[in-house]
């Protein structure tokens, strides 16, 4: 929101992350941390609309595509419509 008023365009912006975890049964990640997550959101404003938990061994862009979708289909109408 700008003023008030609904933007006519968001960026959708797609980041991984490392978590420290101590469950046991996570598998770690190339820096021995246990899980890894990735997050999809709105970069105007932080706004996080779809996230994935794995096991930190599994590739940050698996299933990349099906996480946009998520967050996509999450934001509202654009404006007008």
């Amino acid at each position: 929101m700008h003023g008030g008023r609904a933007a006519a365009t968001v960026t959708l912006d797609v980041d991984a992350h490392l978590v420290e975890s101590s469950k046991a049964s996570a598998l770690p990640t190339y820096e021995g941390i246990g899980l890894s997550t990735t997050a999809g959101g709105v970069a105007e404003t932080g706004l996080v609309l779809a996230d994935q938990f794995r096991d930190g061994n599994v590739p940050a862009s698996q299933r990349i595509q099906e996480l946009v979708d998520e967050a996509y289909a999450s934001l509202p109408p654009a404006p007008g419509r």
